[in-house]
């Protein structure tokens, strides 16, 4: 007796949900062979390669499957996927092209389109896709983040503030998108709403790592030195030996009055992050021990000191 297409294609799913991918492999194929006709054989066949991160034979499924199924929007969809993550991104973009021309008012294809010209350096596409993703679906979130993200190349924060606050409304638990949110606070001014995010953070996940430096920031902002010390330490507890942590344990202990503390710290920072030389060198925090005889010796030791860029940035 043969199985059926739908038979063997049932199979593999059952060998797909044991993770039993090879066995997954073979009933899907075998289900294209029975019929080559059967849309879900396909489909199987295409999620037996992609969940071993086989693109390039998840490719070539699709493309066989699309000789039965031209126009069919799901095979599309799975190609655009799929040479997004093999980083062919122009080939990916020609998906979408091509799955937009199946179906133009697919909100979806036309915010991930977006997403992808962003990433491609092409804003002006990419303002038009998201702007009419968002007249057909308010909500989506893809939308929303990459128009944010054209918002702060603009340098349009209140911009970025309001989308962001739009997405949230849709993933209110997403810490990404908070911690974005909490740091633009931070940077125009309103150290309450970005308090308030990063705790929001931290009660989702307590040992969020950059959820506890945020935190840290917005309490050395305030001048709540102890306060930030404590969520400084918890950050270097949450990602031991991290380089921003270090050094902004540095800065706490410098407002404490702690030099050699301080000091100590940095020289564990740049050994652990050399870029952050030129920032601590700057640094009005850190420029309260600048005057310990180790202070300098820390700067001049960080390794590849004589190498670094002209201007670093502060991670903090």
């Amino acid at each position: 007796m043969v199985d059926s297409a739908e038979a063997l294609t049932l199979r593999a799913r059952d060998a797909h949900a044991r993770r039993d991918f090879a066995a997954a492999q073979a009933a899907a194929e075998a289900a294209t062979v029975q019929d080559p006709a059967y849309l879900p054989g396909w489909l199987g066949l295409v999620n037996s390669y992609t969940a071993v991160s086989d693109w390039p034979a998840a490719l070539a499924a699709v493309r066989r499957a699309q000789m039965q199924y031209p126009a069919d929007v799901s095979l599309a969809l799975s190609a655009a996927l799929i040479r997004g993550e093999m980083q062919d991104l122009e080939g990916a973009l020609d998906e979408w092209d091509h799955i937009l021309a199946l179906a133009p008012d697919n909100a979806m294809a036309l915010a991930m389109r977006g997403a992808l010209a962003l990433q491609l350096q092409r804003p002006r596409a990419a303002e038009a896709d998201v702007t009419r993703a968002l007249r057909l679906d308010p909500d989506n979130l893809v939308a929303l983040q990459t128009r944010t993200s054209l918002h702060l190349r603009a340098g349009n924060l209140r911009g970025a503030l309001l989308d962001l606050s739009r997405a949230l409304a849709v993933e209110p638990h997403d810490t990404d998108l908070l911690l974005l949110r909490a740091g633009i606070w931070l940077e125009v001014g309103d150290r309450l709403a970005a308090a308030a995010d990063y705790t929001s953070v931290l009660a989702l996940a307590p040992q969020n790592a950059a959820g506890l430096s945020g935190l840290g920031n917005v309490q050395m902002q305030a001048g709540q030195y102890a306060a930030a010390l404590q969520s400084y330490e918890a950050a270097l507890k949450a990602a031991p030996g991290a380089g921003a942590a270090l050094y902004n344990l540095a800065a706490a202990q410098a407002m404490l009055g702690r030099c050699p503390q301080a000091v100590e710290l940095l020289r564990q920072a740049l050994r652990a992050d050399p870029r952050l030389a030129d920032a601590a060198a700057a640094d009005p925090y850190l420029a309260h021990c600048s005057g310990h005889p180790g202070f300098a010796a820390a700067l001049r030791g960080a390794p590849g000191a004589a190498g670094r860029p002209p201007k670093g940035q502060r991670q903090r």
